[in-house]
């Protein structure tokens, strides 16, 4: 009995010593790296910050505010996330930024469609900043399953002990990883694989909207109203703002689609707060691939000559 309980022991004990070296692997950690720039808030004063972007993984890849040195400003864009999302990170930490600063919520192609994760693995990188009183889709059992104890229900992830995966440093690059015709490919791969496929629409023949559709805006236009009233409430200037794409992806999105599929709605669910709107989506100074890592994410080049525009013309103006 004493030489099985020993064993049994050792197994755990060994277990779990896989494990916390699992979680220091790249594989592991790469889900964590915009997150983990949430924990730098902790030695910000409070009411300190000028300006945040909000948003998913364009407006992460598309504010580098290095350069802006007479501005405190912050991108806490996430990648992937879904408006609801947006609002729960940015109430929590609301009480960092000044009286009358400037929230940028950027207004993605297909953000109204995009209401609740389908993948349930793009949830676990909240399991680090939010409490279970935050987290509206918190769960006891992904929390070990995904996040506490990842190894012993995915014993297969071992082999990154041997060989990990490289650290996601798509946010230092200064040029394009794909060529012109890598471009275009890129282009059509987020329409039709990605977009399309992932919302259940079709961007260059909108149809009448799906119930599922009609539910994810519906659901979309009460929080970017909520947001809206919040910032109204706090004193915060909420800033609505269609991001620089490439030409090639660009030129998917109709004048009809970008009225209604993404203008209509802005509109319906800020009309009676002052919520500006800027629009940069076809804005030929920013059209260049030499300015993108794909067709949609911008490098660094590209960010930081758009965020200094962006600050000119929408801030200090």
């Amino acid at each position: 009995m004493v030489l099985v309980c020993s064993i049994l022991l050792l197994v755990v004990v060994t277990g779990l010593f896989f494990n916390a070296m699992y979680k220091h692997t790249n594989a592991y950690c790469n889900q964590f790296i915009d997150i983990d720039k949430f924990k730098y808030l902790s030695t910000q004063s409070d009411q300190s910050i000028d300006v945040v972007v909000l948003g998913s993984n364009a407006p992460k890849f598309a504010f580098d505010f290095s350069e802006i040195k007479y501005l405190t400003c912050e991108n806490w864009a996430v990648g992937p996330e879904t408006f609801e999302y947006d609002f729960i990170l940015f109430r929590k930490f609301a009480h960092k930024l000044k009286f009358g600063a400037t929230v940028v919520w950027p207004i993605c192609p297909g953000n109204f469609f995009f209401y609740k994760f389908l993948n349930q693995s793009n949830l676990t990188k909240y399991y680090r900043i939010l409490s279970q009183d935050e987290f509206p889709e918190y769960s006891k059992k992904q929390y070990i399953k995904e996040y506490k104890y990842p190894l012993f229900y995915h014993p297969k992830c071992i082999k990154y002990l041997i060989k990990d995966i490289p650290q996601d440093l798509r946010m230092n690059l200064y040029k394009n990883l794909l060529d012109v015709e890598g471009v275009k490919k890129d282009a059509k791969w987020w329409i039709y694989n990605c977009w399309n496929s992932e919302f259940d629409i079709d961007i260059e023949n909108m149809q009448p909207l799906s119930e599922r559709n009609r539910r994810a805006v519906e659901e979309n236009v009460r929080i970017v109203r909520e947001m809206a009233q919040y910032c109204k409430d706090n004193g915060f200037r909420l800033l609505t703002i269609y991001l620089p794409l490439t030409k090639e992806l660009g030129n998917f999105f109709s004048s009809m689609y970008v009225e209604s599929q993404m203008t209509a709605y802005v509109k319906l669910a800020t009309e009676n707060y002052n919520v500006d709107l800027v629009d940069y989506m076809r804005d030929e100074r920013f059209q260049s691939s030499d300015y993108y890592i794909n067709s949609f994410f911008m490098n660094r080049k590209g960010a930081m000559i758009f965020t200094k525009t962006f600050v000119e013309e929408n801030i200090i103006n």
